[in-house]
């Protein structure tokens, strides 16, 4: 009689599209199997040996409340399974979020997890530019190669991330990649929004690249240059701070920053937000 299991994917709080089915035998011969009425690839194709052997599937459409059924039909005379596994892919792509003033350049990194073994990663994110400009990708990991292609006016930029090696994450993301990113003359809200994702690893031979099981989006925070009390004007208040940072009785700020001299806010900040504040000074 043919061996069956069932694998109730309903009691997942996530409903995952992908999964990596596993199967281990002993046997002489391999066996046919059928997972929810489908004739899984290359089975019975384990050759003739004794000993424990692994056949494994990557299965793109697994039953979000149904149970799913895998069904091996024996080759040989001797057949015995002793683990069939369904382990769903939690496989995760982050863009980073962070707030920054009009006008300033940042990094914005690109982190995955839950990623094993991997040998490449290729994403493209999409954006308003009428928020920021995307200038250039870099890399944020030893031994990755990355390249890029930005499509300014349509607001995205296409990546792609490898190694000669292999990468992998646990539940602790790891940056693949960094954006550099200028910040336009506009305050608001923007997003990074990953329109397609996939990877390549050992584990997903014969069915590469696949697609990230989750993705999460940026979020940009576009702040106005020299708005230190955040109430969408630089005010008095404002130059107040700076001056107060400047001659140490407030902590250091890092938005109270504006001349590139590579030194904490001092006295020619201070001038600098003043002089814009009293209109000696176009921009800050």
């Amino acid at each position: 009689e043919p061996r069956e299991t069932l694998f109730d994917t309903s009691v997942l709080s996530d409903k995952p599209d992908d999964a990596e089915l596993t199967v281990v035998y002993t046997t002489y011969a391999d066996a046919t199997y059928t997972y929810n009425g489908t004739v899984l690839p290359d089975a019975g194709t384990g050759g003739k040996s004794y000993g424990a052997k692994t056949n494994s599937w990557y299965i793109t459409d697994i039953s979000d409340e149904e149970p799913t059924t895998l069904t091996a039909e024996r080759i040989g005379s001797s057949y015995k399974w002793t683990l069939a596994a369904l382990v769903t892919d939690d496989s995760t792509i982050i863009a980073g979020s962070t707030e920054a003033r009009t006008r300033d350049t940042i990094l914005v990194p690109v982190s995955v997890k839950h990623i094993s073994e991997a040998e490449g990663f290729g994403f493209t994110l999409s954006y308003d530019p009428s928020y920021l400009d995307v200038t250039g990708v870099v890399n944020a990991t030893p031994n990755m190669t990355v390249t890029y292609n930005i499509h300014e006016q349509e607001g995205r930029v296409i990546i792609s991330a490898s190694t000669d090696d292999t990468f992998s994450a646990g539940n602790t993301p790891i940056s693949i990649a960094q954006l550099n990113i200028t910040m336009k003359d506009k305050t608001g809200k923007s997003s990074l929004i990953f329109v397609e994702t996939n990877y390549s690893s050992e584990y997903s031979v014969g069915f590469a690249p696949r697609s990230f099981a989750y993705t999460i989006p940026g979020e940009l925070t576009h702040l106005l240059r020299g708005d230190l009390n955040k109430n969408n004007r630089v005010d008095i208040g404002d130059v107040a701070k700076v001056a107060w940072i400047a001659i140490g009785l407030v902590a250091q700020d890092p938005l109270a920053k504006f001349v590139d001299d590579e030194q904490p806010v001092n006295h020619a900040d201070a001038a600098r937000i003043a002089y814009y504040y009293v209109g000696k000074i176009p921009v800050l």
